[in-house]
């Protein structure tokens, strides 16, 4: 008896999880190439969907081209990476007015994978090689920030004295 209750209530947490995502992806050319309407609505807003999910998931449903990535480490463990995203209206990549997208994962990477990995393939581009590193981590929430390239203008224009 323990073993059938123990069965429908998993049942009912993983449908209930997957009912959490009440958003449907739309295309991005549905968003008129308004690159921030599409990284905010399909993956900010919809971050639920891809909870427990792999970032393959994220990659797979990303539309734009991924140029080059950042980490940040809990410990001696990947927690978070962010994804540069180029903005389609530009026509060609430049940091200040692209966007970022930042993925918290499950912390289960080891970052002296990421750190061998970018000895032979740095993360100033993105490469199939990265994508294979990251695309089992499990997503716990995407963030969007359009205001990346804000700071980054910031930090170019401050004077140290």
């Amino acid at each position: 008896m323990k073993k059938i209750i123990i069965l429908i209530v998993s049942l009912m947490a993983t449908v209930g999880s997957y009912a959490q995502c009440d958003q449907q992806y739309k295309p991005f050319k549905e968003f008129n190439n308004d690159t921030i309407a599409y990284l905010y609505n399909d993956f900010e807003k919809r971050s639920e969907c891809y909870r427990g999910k792999s970032i393959k998931n994220v990659m797979q449903d990303l539309e734009l081209p991924i140029l080059n990535y950042g980490w940040r480490a809990h410990g001696d463990t990947l927690a978070i990476i962010s994804l540069h995203v180029l903005n389609i209206n530009e026509g060609s990549a430049n940091p200040l007015k692209d966007y970022y997208i930042f993925i918290t994962v499950e912390p289960s990477l080891s970052m002296d994978k990421v750190t061998e990995l970018n000895k032979i393939y740095p993360n100033e581009n993105w490469t199939q090689e990265h994508c294979q590193l990251f695309q089992n981590l499990q997503v716990n929430s995407i963030l969007f920030n359009p205001y990346m390239k804000d700071l980054m203008i910031k930090r170019q224009t401050w004077k140290y004295d």
